[in-house]
């Protein structure tokens, strides 16, 4: 990799095959090489559980696929969220993952969705080279055939440099938990638990969020309509 630069970036898509017993995807995904299984985002509810929302895609998404879930032995409870065809989205509440939880650690938020098939999980991540070099490194303990299926390059400017890396840190997790999807996900309540704050302080936080982004937006929209 090369030397760390503040001004860059690194995206790089990683490819882990799973070891046997390492979470219930894996197994179910291996069990089921015709089901696709999207992992839609997550939130961590306490100090060794998460909340996670997963879509399965295929012809044999049924109440049996529901009971081998209930069965793993890292998840508590789970529930359909939303059916329709041949996709159907799990809500799980669970043991939290180790990759995960490299990621927490390290400041980092794999992109979401992603995809797990047959027991191979391939993930998009955005950080800076030092943070990408631990994770790769934390990653191959755990994973030891973890690849890098591809790295570049990404100056970070526009909307993400008008943020303080606090703000980043919020407004990723509140992205991967839902928090303006529509209908949200998660709400305010929720979010300032995983951060331990008040939902007053949440609040003015998101609140300047949105409207460094909205302007930013706003300018972009007004500038290219300049003649």
């Amino acid at each position: 990799m090369t030397e760390n630069d503040p001004d860059h970036h690194l995206v790089c898509r990683m490819s882990l095959p799973l070891p046997e017993g390492y979470c219930c995807y894996r197994e179910v995904s291996v069990r089921h090489p015709d089901l696709d299984f999207e992992v839609l985002g997550c939130m961590p509810v306490g100090p060794d559980q998460m909340v996670e929302d997963v879509r399965v895609k295929g012809t044999n998404v049924d109440g049996a696929l529901l009971d081998e879930l209930r069965k793993s032995w890292d998840v508590k409870s789970v529930e359909v969220v939303q059916s329709s065809g041949n996709s159907t989205v799990h809500r799980l509440t669970l043991a939290t993952c180790p990759i995960i939880a490299i990621h927490q650690d390290l400041h980092l938020l794999p992109t979401f969705p992603f995809g797990v098939k047959d027991g191979t999980v391939t993930m998009l991540v955005t950080g800076t080279v030092e943070q990408v070099r631990s994770l790769f490194a934390r990653l191959k303990e755990h994973v030891p055939s973890v690849t890098l299926a591809a790295i570049h390059r990404s100056c970070v400017d526009g909307r993400e440099s008008l943020l303080t890396p606090r703000q980043v840190e919020v407004f990723q997790t509140a992205m991967s938990a839902g928090y303006w999807d529509v209908p949200r996900r998660t709400n305010l309540t929720l979010l300032a638990e995983v951060f331990n704050v008040s939902k007053s302080t949440l609040s003015e936080t998101l609140a300047n969020i949105e409207s460094r982004l909205l302007h930013e937006v706003r300018d972009e929209h007004l500038s290219s309509l300049t003649p």
